[in-house]
């Protein structure tokens, strides 16, 4: 089974070839990025690491695509759009709002019965840092909160 630092390696010699240099400076961009973390972490990163990187990128750019269209960078958000789509194609799937809401709510329910639920806002970071380690990089963080929120009653 590949990884997917060796896809995106692949897939940039495809784009190459292929002469599609949007593609091939998205991909590149990427494995730069996952590079980084490697020299970072001082060991090859995993797939779900990768992943990570990947989605820090997208939000970036997400970023990136919100203060063009306050000014007006018409060309800016068009680029930004197909990077975020290129890397799009490379992460898994994410959960659905109500998958996520399932998985936080078994995580409340585990607390209750234990007896390690705290009451009001004093219970969200706790279930937050079970909720993401749980759903991993199939979810974004602002989901995983609004859903333990949800969860809670609060």
């Amino acid at each position: 089974m590949t990884t997917l630092r060796e896809k995106l390696k692949a897939h940039v010699i495809v784009s190459m070839k292929a002469k599609n240099p949007d593609r091939t400076q998205t991909l590149r961009m990427a494995l730069a990025a996952i590079q980084k973390k490697e020299i970072e972490f001082k060991k090859e990163p995993t797939d779900e690491e990768s992943s990570r990187v990947l989605t820090t990128m997208m939000k970036q750019l997400q970023e990136t695509i919100d203060q063009a269209k306050s000014l007006g960078r018409t060309e800016t958000v068009a680029s930004c759009e197909k990077e975020i789509a290129i890397l799009k194609e490379y992460l898994p799937e994410m959960m659905s709002e109500s998958d996520v809401l399932r998985a936080v709510t078994e995580i409340v329910n585990d607390l209750k019965k234990s007896g390690t639920l705290a009451s009001g806002s004093a219970a969200v970071g706790p279930i937050m840092k079970q909720a993401m380690a749980k759903v991993g990089a199939l979810s974004d963080g602002k989901t995983v909160q609004a859903a333990v929120k949800k969860a809670l009653g609060l």
